[in-house]
């Protein structure tokens, strides 16, 4: 509701007899048709002050309702249209402009601004001025075109000025300042009432506790983002290794936006949750430690689990163990609860940190089987996030700038090119030349240009758009002096040998039985399904399985193994179990001494894919079969599986 809107309403109910739409026009020298529409707008506002706002053809408007209902929204307009009436002068109306133009709609006619404030059209041009002068200090700009104004500039600017200005404007920060007293007179007093309240119950819920003297920060963002995501404003994306630490208040960050916006987390603008994430962070907040013993434990058996699973011992960082215990209590609510928090970068991370993924994903199942809960792949996303940055904090990867005004294809021949120089642990980012600032180029390990960068300091690697071999050259040995062969501990994450050979150890556990005497594919079959080592999958069903697909043809191979497997659907955890022979037995068409028997719970089978696949590499080769028969004990027969004998 605008200031004419607001003064139009108090007209109307201060009349006791009609009054014509073509005499009210004439007084607020508009239209008509713009009085309909503002009648339009009104008649919500008095409906819920139960008064009804009636037309008669040739009479005119009337308000109806009790007298003490239209007393009451009288009282509550005017002293609205007190704080609009009394702008004497620029510093008064400035607040105003801003929040017009900011919160309120995308352009304003400077006719509608004059008759707000009860100014001439000359004087809202002469404060426009102003105000432009104000915003191009803060890199935005006032664009006036066709009698309309509006602000122009990249929505994280917009949003940063006007939260600036407020704090300042309004003296937010000041200890005796009612901070919702004073944000009421700016926005709708139930909006900040309802984000104040929703902010003090979800940093309790997610164990987060932000100083008191900077929560203005995160309430103004709160409402800032509110009012303009409504309006389809969005922030600028950004690249996932720029915020990999704000995924660690992402719950949070969701939480809170959702209820501001009163929107599902998965129809939330995923830049505008890590903006809400990066006020967090920058606010200095602390994790409240859990004291709930069952969280702790099932913190530590997952880094336990993680640690064996990757090969790095993740289990002396403190800091990784605090975020984890933190996260798990609201994680086990929700996921409890049915409540889904879409992960909207879930994806990405799948597939930029996809070993370490899977290592989490395999780790969790503990949790999982715990407390009787399907974790979500968003869960699983933030977890392994926790888990990268702890593996960051180990061994920190580069980051390389690629510099080149070329054009797409000139500047992804150069990064293809280097992606073979390059190790995959480290970030290859392209910048465009007129973003590289001293500042940005401060943030580079190395910086590799198309053209010179005279504007900067930093030294960089000056190349042509398409690299010679001497050009190769240097830049392989500008990063391998950086690099030093010191990639041990992100190698173990991105190998995907090393990851397989913990899976494929995973699956098998302790299910390794060495020279049984089983004189059948029956009795190996048996033999491996009613053993005590085989978790939870005894039942018949499964066992049938086993067999009907035997029955639809032999699972050996000639080189002396057979491969049994059950169907995903009747398998109750995911398991290898191996079996020697004495002496060898007839397997269909084959004489086999060592069986395999596969057992994949159905949604698993992506994850082991590689691991099984692992295997199936060697099952082709006598010799490697020859040794997994012969092996003396548990141990040998690993390392010969895993490829890792002397």
């Amino acid at each position: 509701m605008n200031n004419r809107q607001k003064d139009l309403a108090i007209t109307l109910l201060e009349q006791n007899s009609f009054v014509s739409a073509a005499q009210l026009a004439k007084n607020y020298q508009v239209s008509t048709k713009t009085i309909y529409s503002d009648l339009k707008e009104l008649d919500d506002i008095f409906l819920a002050h139960h008064l009804f706002l009636t037309k008669v053809p040739r009479h005119g408007i009337l308000i109806k309702g009790e007298d003490s209902h239209k007393v009451k929204l009288l009282a509550n307009l005017r002293s609205q249209n007190e704080l609009n009436i009394n702008h004497k002068d620029y510093s008064e109306r400035e607040a105003c402009y801003l929040y017009k133009l900011i919160l309120e709609s995308d352009k304003q006619s400077i006719l509608d601004l004059a008759l707000s404030f009860f100014v001439s059209e000359t004087s809202v041009r002469r404060d426009l001025e102003k105000l432009e002068h104000y915003l191009l200090e803060n890199n935005l700009c006032l664009s006036k075109r066709f009698g309309d104004v509006r602000i122009k500039g990249s929505e994280k600017a917009i949003r940063h000025f006007y939260r600036t200005y407020l704090i300042s404007h309004c003296q937010l920060m000041s200890p005796q300042e009612d901070i919702k007293k004073t944000l009421s007179s700016i926005f709708p007093i139930k909006q900040v009432t309802d984000i104040c309240d929703m902010v003090a119950k979800s940093t309790s819920l997610y164990a987060f506790s932000i100083p008191s003297h900077l929560e203005i920060y995160l309430i103004l963002d709160l409402l800032i983002a509110s009012h303009r995501i409504r309006r389809q404003h969005y922030l600028e994306e950004t690249s996932i290794e720029e915020e990999l630490k704000s995924f660690e208040v992402y719950p949070l960050a969701s939480e809170l936006l959702s209820q501001a916006l009163s929107l599902p987390i998965e129809r939330l603008p995923d830049q505008d949750i890590k903006a809400i994430c990066l006020t967090i962070l920058s606010l200095g907040y602390v994790t409240i430690p859990d004291d709930k013993h069952e969280f702790h434990i099932l913190t530590n058996h997952l880094i336990q689990k993680v640690s064996e699973l990757s090969g790095i011992d993740f289990q002396a960082d403190q800091y990784l163990y605090e975020k984890i215990a933190n996260h798990m209590r609201p994680m086990i609510y929700r996921l409890k609860n049915g409540i889904r928090l879409e992960n909207q970068t879930t994806e990405e991370i799948k597939k930029r940190y996809s070993i370490l993924f899977n290592i989490v994903w395999l780790a969790t199942k503990t949790v999982a089987d715990n407390y009787q809960i399907a974790f979500l792949d968003s869960e699983i996303a933030f977890l392994t996030i926790y888990f990268q940055i702890a593996v960051e904090k180990i061994e920190k990867p580069l980051l390389i700038y690629v510099i080149c005004p070329h054009g797409l294809a000139t500047s992804e021949l150069i990064v293809n090119a280097l992606k073979r120089v390059i190790s995959p642990y480290d970030y290859l980012k392209k910048i465009d030349y007129t973003q590289i600032t001293t500042h940005e180029a401060r943030k580079a390990d190395i910086i590799i240009s198309s053209v010179e960068l005279s504007h900067i300091k930093e030294a960089y690697i000056l190349v042509s758009p398409v690299l010679s071999q001497l050009e190769m050259e240097k830049i392989r040995d500008v990063y391998y002096s950086m690099v030093n062969g010191n990639r041990k501990t992100l190698s173990v994450i991105n190998n995907p040998d090393l990851v397989n050979q913990s899976l494929i150890s995973d699956l098998i556990g302790q299910r390794i039985y060495l020279h049984q005497d089983c004189q059948s594919l029956e009795e190996c079959i048996a033999y491996l399904v009613e053993d005590k080592d085989t978790n939870c999958n005894h039942s018949s069903a499964y066992r049938e399985s086993i067999m009907q697909r035997e029955s639809l043809g032999s699972t050996s191979v000639y080189t002396g193994i057979a491969l049994p497997h059950a169907s995903p659907d009747t398998v109750e955890v995911s398991q290898l179990s191996l079996l020697t022979l004495k002496n060898p037995i007839q397997w269909g068409a084959n004489q086999v001494r060592v069986v395999m028997l596969i057992a994949i719970k159905g949604g698993e089978e992506e994850v082991y894919k590689d691991a099984l696949i692992h295997i199936y590499s060697k099952i082709d080769n006598q010799n490697f079969i020859r040794k997994l028969a012969n092996a003396k004990t548990k141990d040998d027969f690993m390392c010969v599986l895993l490829g890792k004998e002397a």
